[in-house]
């Protein structure tokens, strides 16, 4: 044994070492919640993340199987996509629209058929998106067949996203007439080729 002072020690060794501490101190615990709570705050964040991101890739492959249905409708009535019966080129306005009829049902012309179809299509786009609407307009830099072999069409499908309510954003891409929608307004753009 050693003197140390007025008081006896044994000296250091493996099995006969001293600790001066008994137990956590204070500090360690805040800091050790500290820590467990930046984890927990990067954890919960990191999910609210991921699930807008899946919202986001749902709207996208809604819109994308839109703009293939108005595609194949437009290709369906060949005599009047050319004709510019399946442009929209109103200002946006989301909502179920009124389907009309043909004023002879047995033999619809194909303006007709047209209107039905576009009607038709945004009461699909208002059901599958929140707020969904399309801007249609026929590329004015190419000639409509059969002048053209080729006409093409802009298409965007336009939804609100709710994660941006109430905000005064509009999504990129939006074609000038809808930009001023604001309010999550978000677009997809698609050219369809008649």
């Amino acid at each position: 044994m050693l003197r140390h002072g007025n008081t006896w020690k044994r000296p250091a060794g493996p099995r006969t070492l001293v600790r001066a501490q008994r137990g956590t101190s204070l500090l360690e615990v805040l800091i050790a919640v500290v820590v467990l709570s930046m984890g927990m705050l990067a954890y919960v964040n990191m999910q609210a993340v991921a699930l807008a991101s899946g919202k986001i890739a749902q709207f996208r492959s809604v819109a994308t199987q839109l703009a293939t249905d108005y595609a194949d409708r437009m290709r369906a009535n060949a005599a009047a996509a050319p004709a510019g019966n399946y442009q929209f080129v109103q200002p946006y306005a989301p909502g179920p629209v009124v389907v009309p009829v043909c004023a002879v049902p047995a033999a619809c012309t194909a303006a007709e058929i047209a209107a039905i179809d576009l009607a038709v299509w945004r009461n699909i786009a208002a059901d599958q998106l929140p707020g969904g609407g399309l801007f249609a307009q026929m590329d004015p830099a190419l000639p409509p067949p059969p002048a053209s072999p080729v006409g093409a069409m802009d298409l965007w499908v336009i939804w609100r996203d709710p994660a941006l309510e109430g905000t005064d954003e509009a999504g990129d891409g939006c074609p000038a007439a809808v930009v001023g929608a604001g309010n999550g307004v978000n677009c997809m753009h698609f050219r369809i080729v008649i």
